[in-house]
């Protein structure tokens, strides 16, 4: 009864409310890199499975929230063929099996082996695990910051030829006084503070776009203080580095890193 409620088609590309462009990398000559838009940010999993080098990419997320829920015991269960899944039945299992409170898709991509060791910039005051073991018994360590400066001293320091993945949740540029973020009393930086995080001539894109392998940006609105407030977001990011706009058959990099 339950594949007749519900199953994407085999041919399915891409997860429902999810979009996809691929670019041209921001640095090198040759090479390319998708970016992927969710609103919930569990599917970015779906699109961190399409980012595979031949030593598995390091994961950098900037998040309000510390999304390091353990892999629940159905996605465990769902994932044990994970290589033969087809496209539509990832997308189904992340659906149907992981935690529609979108917090548990990093620990599930570290158990699976999709991704190496995770560096995590948020806001919200837990601590969280500092390593997981993957389902080979791989140890992958959870670095986690308050200060964006501080992680991409550390991820120079300690990141040893490996690609990365950059992973946005647009409600880290949010402020909120509340324990789990959101609420009615949320604001969002200023399109200056922004810019200094993620501007083409920020620290950021500087010390993480010569190894980017992709970029998924997750929408929640509902924690950015609702739809207006994340369009602005999501506007001012889009206009800091594409254009035309993402998702337009034109778009580009505004700026682009190239080093030759």
């Amino acid at each position: 009864m339950e594949e007749e409620f519900w199953h994407p088609k085999p041919e399915a590309d891409c997860p429902p409310n999810t979009y996809r462009v691929t670019l041209d990398h921001p640095v090198h000559s040759e090479g390319q890199v998708n970016v992927a838009l969710t609103q919930e940010h569990r599917f970015a999993l779906f699109y961190w499975t399409e980012c595979q080098t031949t030593v598995p990419p390091d994961l950098f997320s900037l998040d309000w929230h510390l999304d390091l829920a353990d892999p629940e015991d159905e996605a465990k269960q769902a994932f044990q063929n994970f290589n033969q899944l087809s496209k539509a039945d990832l997308s189904w299992n992340i659906w149907r099996n992981m935690s529609p409170y979108n917090d548990s898709q990093i620990l599930t991509a570290a158990w699976l082996g999709i991704i190496n060791d995770v560096w995590l910039v948020y806001k919200q005051r837990f601590r969280g695990p500092d390593q997981i073991l993957d389902r080979n018994g791989k140890q992958h360590s959870i670095n986690k910051f308050h200060s964006l400066a501080e992680a991409l001293k550390h991820y120079r320091s300690h990141h040893s030829n490996r690609k990365v993945i950059l992973d946005i949740d647009l409600d880290y540029f949010t402020n909120s006084p509340e324990f789990i973020g959101g609420g009615a009393h949320v604001n969002r930086m200023s399109d200056p503070e922004i810019a200094r995080i993620i501007g083409p001539q920020a620290m950021l894109p500087a010390t993480l776009f010569p190894d980017l392998v992709g970029i998924t940006i997750a929408t929640e609105p509902q924690f950015c203080g609702g739809i207006k407030m994340m369009t602005q977001i999501l506007n001012r990011i889009d206009g800091l580095l594409f254009s035309p706009s993402l998702l337009h058959h034109g778009c580009r990099w505004r700026k682009y890193f190239r080093e030759d």
